[in-house]
């Protein structure tokens, strides 16, 4: 077959650069200037050819990028694409940027074309120039709902951006409860490239010619997206798909570059490290609940009140997307923090103590006035629970004897037995002893003074005791745990101290 030659008006580019630029300034000037100033002209463009579906509605042909420049394996996320690790606003070597002028130009006759090259570096002319914008949508027919569409970011370049991967994997693991997930991004720019499952659609590894094709299908199916802000969020926003992002750059990403006024949800942070799962899965809770009571979506959502589980206890929130979980209750009463648990968590074995009697100081979760009340409560916990009872073991002893007959360690324990001083003591002693490395250790009825004199008194070092108010329709109560001091704050405190006893 012949080599394809224009000899026809034409305007001519090439882009190599960062995709979230494209999106935003280069197509959208390009745009611009086929519907407003060369209408006639046939538009050619050489770039990645999975870009295609940016530019379908006004250019001629895209031509790929030859494979002498994709053996290079250049830097393409910046504003062009430099040698790996460039400083940033580092330029394409100029006998590569002239190899491509020269391999593009003998696709066209350079007499008749307008040749339009991309500003060399971080060039912000174009941000003052007219621009175009189309808004992007999928022709093919299948739906997917609910869904979700992700993209857990993890470049090298200003890898301080990258949310940490465990993160990413625990919000997938409690939105694949309710979504179908699709997965995207590319593999040297995502995490999570081999995560699998029965509602996890990936397409980080997936490298068809019609991959970009096939995430525009699901995000203008979806829900919402979520990423960090980087490219993917602007396609999001340009699909104007309900987009929550994770950035430092607020005004840029909801306003100055969200072209048709998609609605937002933005997590403002000046550190990726610093955000965890629990924070963006109530953000993405609320977002949607903002949705659904403007009445944005149809009645296929009108079902998902909850995004995250609805486990009432934030020291139980932070074992939320872990497996096969063996754990401890001291304090089952009439089993409604169990059930909770049990539905919530990925619960393998559940030990459920409680002696159902009274006996000195406070009993239980409550407290029961006459031994009447104690069986009620027994009773109603047994039936309540039953759906579960393969899963749970029941001992029904005082904290302080049933903790030998738990002959494994286990991954956490949840205090909430006798409240007074000594035997909240005694509980934390004894039960730190057969937990797992890394286990939990949290409780109930912070807010209780005995109870938060016993936690502060029994700290381990190396952790920090955390508190966090439980959902509660009646009354104010507060969880507490364990947690072990960041290591990366830890580093700081250490040189800061350093730094202080140089000054002094």
């Amino acid at each position: 077959m012949d080599k394809l030659y224009i000899d026809d008006d034409c305007v001519v580019s090439f882009f190599v650069g960062e995709f979230g630029w494209f999106l935003q300034y280069w197509q959208a000037r390009l745009r611009y200037l086929k519907f407003q100033e060369y209408p006639n002209h046939k538009f050619i463009v050489m770039m990645n050819q999975q870009y295609h579906p940016i530019v379908a509605d006004f250019v001629y042909i895209t031509i790929d990028l030859p494979d002498e420049f994709y053996a290079l394996k250049l830097e393409t996320d910046c504003y062009e694409a430099p040698p790996p690790h460039s400083p940033p606003g580092s330029f394409t070597p100029p006998d590569v940027y002239a190899d491509l002028i020269n391999y593009l130009r003998s696709f066209y006759n350079p007499e008749k074309a307008v040749e339009i090259w991309t500003p060399r570096g971080c060039d912000n002319f174009i941000t003052h120039r007219p621009q175009t914008f189309c808004k992007y949508s999928s022709d093919l027919e299948e739906k997917i709902h609910p869904l979700v569409v992700v993209f857990p970011r993890a470049r090298d370049r200003a890898a301080n951006r990258n949310v940490p991967e465990f993160i990413w994997k625990e919000v997938v693991d409690i939105l694949q409860k309710q979504f179908t997930v699709v997965l995207a991004g590319t593999p040297s720019g995502a995490c999570l490239q081999d995560y699998t499952g029965d509602k996890i659609v990936n397409l980080i590894n997936y490298n068809e010619p019609d991959k970009l094709d096939q995430v525009i299908h699901y995000i203008s199916n979806a829900s919402l997206t979520l990423s960090s802000q980087s490219g993917p969020t602007h396609l999001s926003l340009l699909c104007d798909t309900p987009s929550y992002i994770i950035g430092h750059e607020k005004q840029r990403h909801s306003v100055d570059e969200n072209r048709f006024q998609t609605a937002t949800a933005f997590r403002n942070i000046t550190d990726y490290r610093a955000i965890d799962a629990i924070t963006i899965l109530k953000d993405v809770e609320g977002f949607i609940n903002q949705l659904i009571e403007k009445e944005y979506f149809d009645g296929s959502l009108k079902r998902l009140k909850k995004v995250i589980s609805d486990i009432n206890r934030p020291s139980l929130r932070t074992l939320i997307g872990k497996k096969d979980l063996v754990g401890v209750e001291i304090g089952a009463n009439t089993g409604v923090n169990a059930i909770n648990m049990l539905k919530y968590l990925d619960l393998k074995k559940l030990y459920l103590i409680d002696p159902y009697c009274l006996y000195d100081g406070l009993y239980g979760g409550g407290c029961a006035r006459t031994e009447g009340i104690a069986q009620e409560w027994k009773e109603r916990a047994h039936r309540d629970l039953k759906p579960w009872e393969d899963k749970i073991v029941w001992i029904e002893n005082i904290s302080s004897k049933a903790v030998h007959e738990i002959k494994e360690r286990v991954d956490f324990v949840y205090v909430d037995g006798n409240h007074l001083y000594p035997y909240v003591v005694q509980d934390i002693e004894a039960y730190s002893k057969i937990l797992k490395k890394d286990g939990l250790l949290c409780g109930h009825d912070f807010e209780f003074r005995p109870t938060q004199q016993a936690v502060i008194d029994c700290k381990p070092e190396g952790v920090e005791i955390k508190q966090g108010l439980c959902d509660q329709e009646e009354g104010t109560a507060y969880d507490w745990w364990y947690q072990k001091v960041d290591s990366f704050d830890q580093v700081l405190k250490d040189d800061m101290a350093t730094l202080n006893s140089l000054v002094q």
